[in-house]
């Protein structure tokens, strides 16, 4: 299985010259930045997508708004880095929690507006 974080990824190049090694190299500087705190991109994307059907299969996943559905999706997809990369990239864990605060602030608005 290929590995896309690789360095021997080609990146699709537009243009030509100077710009286009500039774009190569910080493509794949920022591939193999990311192989090092997320892992591999195929056991990432396995384990994510498993996550999101589990969620999916639940009888209230009908029930949740776009916001709610996408911080959960988004949410696995953080569970995932965590678990196939480095679980002690602090960002990781960072971001988990900040999905789950944006749902939360959603939902305290419909609070408010309610009493309204």
């Amino acid at each position: 299985m290929r590995n896309p974080f690789s360095t021997k990824a080609q990146p699709r190049l537009v243009g030509s010259g100077f710009f286009l090694e500039k774009i190569k190299v910080s493509i794949e500087t920022t591939l193999e930045d990311r192989a090092k705190t997320h892992g591999d991109f195929s056991g990432h994307a396995m384990i994510s997508q498993a996550l999101k059907d589990v969620l999916r299969s639940g009888k209230s996943w009908p029930e949740l708004t776009d916001a709610q559905k996408e911080a959960l999706d988004m949410s696995c997809h953080k569970m995932a880095r965590i678990v196939n990369g480095n679980p002690h990239h602090k960002d990781h864990w960072h971001d988990l929690v900040g999905y789950a605060k944006l749902v939360d602030d959603l939902l305290e608005d419909d609070k408010q507006d309610a009493k309204s």
